[in-house]
């Protein structure tokens, strides 16, 4: 509750609470190459896994949304009760927004249902999108309302996940047409 910059990690399809072990290791590499950078930068990661993702036998699942639009609720009201403890201990009429998500896989169409209508938009500074199937109801970066230069999106053209979803605005899936 006391670093200048927060960075939320949510995980995609088949992470589950026995594999957090992963999650946890992106969070602790990405602090650190933080402070690699600026070692006087005050920050922290979060491992969220505050969902349910797509595993196991319901890894199917992971071609519809529903379990990323349960999870975006999740997602929003975490990040909402994280800086309303931070804005009360701040104690000084203040708002944190320093919050920045990396999404992976599936977590990035989870991402993009908890800042649909730009409700995180007071809320975050930056979103990374990292092998994304699709981002659900966003049709472009600036609908997140934190400003299009603040999002970011990372993909490769050999992830067959990122084949879910479409290279322009408005396009679908280059697989199965999703």
């Amino acid at each position: 509750y006391k670093a200048d910059r927060v960075a939320w990690h949510v995980p995609g399809q088949g992470m589950t609470v026995d594999q957090l072990g992963y999650s946890m290791g992106d969070a602790l590499n990405h602090l650190q190459s933080i402070r690699a950078e600026d070692s006087s930068v005050s920050a922290s990661t979060i491992a969220w896994i505050g969902y349910d993702t797509p595993s196991g036998s319901s890894s199917w699942r992971a071609g519809g949304h529903a379990m990323a639009r349960e999870g975006a609720k999740i997602l929003y009201s975490d990040i909402r009760a994280f800086n309303t403890a931070r804005d009360t201990l701040a104690g000084d009429g203040s708002h944190f927004d320093a919050n920045h998500i990396f999404a992976h896989s599936y977590g990035s169409t989870t991402t993009s249902y908890a800042g649909q209508d730009g409700r995180l938009a007071n809320d975050i500074r930056t979103v990374t999108l990292a092998g994304s199937p699709g981002v659900g109801p966003l049709r472009h970066a600036g609908d997140f309302g934190i400003g299009a230069e603040n999002v970011f999106v990372a993909s490769s053209s050999r992830d067959p996940f990122t084949a879910l979803g479409g290279r322009r605005p408005g396009s679908l899936g280059r697989r199965v047409g999703r």
